[in-house]
């Protein structure tokens, strides 16, 4: 949302900070090292195809463990940044551990704390040939992965 300034979701209190990822911004906290992907554009989708040779610096330091620790008095008790609705956790378990991406009900978009993009890369790599190209042949594994990290309904 250009111009209006979103507060971390995970009540950091601090603003997001819009960062150019390719052909789409996305908003990271700069304290928690989260980032917010709205699903309209596929945001999540956009960033991990541009990937992490060609990721800029602060999205790299979100991609693997390492940020900013932040515990919060209420886990899991989050609202979407841009609909106000209290976000909904989903969990997978991949190669690199088990992980959890928090959703808008409403299907705004999707939450990752810091280390998550890089687990939800590998997940994604792990379940499908190449779930990252433009029209993936999709099974219906891979179709609900995509479906959550983007805030949709699987086809």
């Amino acid at each position: 949302m250009p111009g209006k300034k979103t507060a971390c979701p995970k009540y950091c209190g601090v603003a997001l900070e819009r960062i150019r990822v390719g052909k789409v911004a996305v908003d990271r906290c700069p304290k928690c090292e989260g980032i917010w992907f709205d699903s309209k554009g596929d945001e999540l989708l956009q960033v991990l195809r541009v990937g992490w040779d060609k990721a800029p610096v602060a999205i790299k330091r979100s991609w693997e463990a390492g940020g900013v620790r932040f515990a919060p008095a209420e886990p899991n008790k989050y609202n979407c940044p841009r609909c106000g609705r209290e976000l909904s956790t989903y969990n997978f378990l991949g190669a690199r551990g088990a992980f959890g991406i928090d959703g808008c009900p409403e299907g705004c978009g999707v939450w990752l704390d810091d280390s998550e993009l890089g687990k939800a890369h590998v997940a994604l790599k792990r379940v499908a040939r190449d779930p990252l190209e433009p029209d993936p042949p999709r099974s219906r594994i891979v179709a609900a992965i995509v479906a959550v990290m983007t805030a949709r309904e699987p086809a």
